[in-house]
């Protein structure tokens, strides 16, 4: 991915949010997803270009990216601007997707990390709460999790969750407004052998 590129994109999605009205509340949460995306997509092909593995990172990107491209389907029904523009702007969010994936995808196939010994102590309060829920309930979905942190970002809870997953104390499965984590199996000390 070209930094010009993701650059222009930002910057094509600040144009088109400049027609919303100053009152409007879609435009800054429109606005600060694409600064998220576009500091993570920089952060994530620095890492990238110098070898470090940003599993992680790219997760996010890839559900930030899901978001705003639900913000501008919202963008669209209120006609805040014209469709075209919107409809433009998710093909190219796609695009960047799309390379995320691959990058990810690359990278998983000549690097796979050993999994550290992690033991409940280890992570944070409430990470072990976020555990707690999981085991609890079977089953649950990130906005469940959020319901119970409400001073917490949804992006802090979703960091933790994807450190969990990553970490193999959780597992995700599905996609969208289908995605559930569910628990491991590894609760019981938390360290693996």
């Amino acid at each position: 991915m070209d930094r010009k590129y993701i650059i222009n994109i930002s910057f094509t999605v600040y144009k088109v949010t400049e027609l919303f009205s100053e009152e409007e509340p879609l435009r800054a949460e429109i606005r600060t997803r694409v600064n998220d995306i576009l500091n993570d997509l920089l952060i994530f092909q620095n890492n990238q270009e110098i070898g470090v593995k940003t599993n992680l990172l790219g997760e996010e990107i890839i559900e930030n990216i899901k978001d705003i491209k639900k913000y501008f389907e919202l963008a669209i029904i209120k006609n805040l601007a014209n469709p075209v523009n919107f409809l433009v702007l998710q093909r190219e969010y796609d695009k960047i997707a799309k390379a995320v994936k691959k990058e990810l995808e690359e990278g998983s196939q000549s690097y796979k990390p050993k999994l550290p010994k992690i033991k409940r102590e280890e992570i944070s309060s409430r990470q072990k709460e976020i555990l707690d829920i999981i085991k609890e309930k079977g089953k649950v979905q990130a906005g469940e999790i959020q319901n119970r942190f409400p001073e917490i970002s949804k992006r802090t809870i979703q960091r933790d969750l994807a450190f969990l997953v990553e970490q193999g104390l959780i597992q995700r499965k599905g996609e969208f407004s289908e995605q559930f984590y569910y628990d491991s199996g590894y609760d019981k000390g938390m360290t693996r052998v």
